[in-house]
């Protein structure tokens, strides 16, 4: 997956997120939690790419290292 791709479905699933934000039927608890999981798995993969691009970056200068 590209940066733009994970971008891309980053975004989908941020809007998922939303739209289940008042759904109180069945399992919509549970799309909720699987949205939420799913975007902090782009967000690190995201940034893991990120990090990988930039030449001379060290994990010294990461703010959650």
């Amino acid at each position: 997956m590209s940066i733009e791709e994970i971008q891309e479905e980053l975004t989908v699933q941020k809007v998922v997120l939303e739209s289940l934000s008042e759904a109180t039927y069945d399992g919509a608890e549970d799309m909720r939690q699987e949205a939420h999981s799913e975007i902090v798995r782009l967000k690190k993969l995201l940034q893991s790419l990120k990090l990988k691009k930039e030449p001379g970056t060290t994990s010294m200068f990461h703010p959650s290292a």
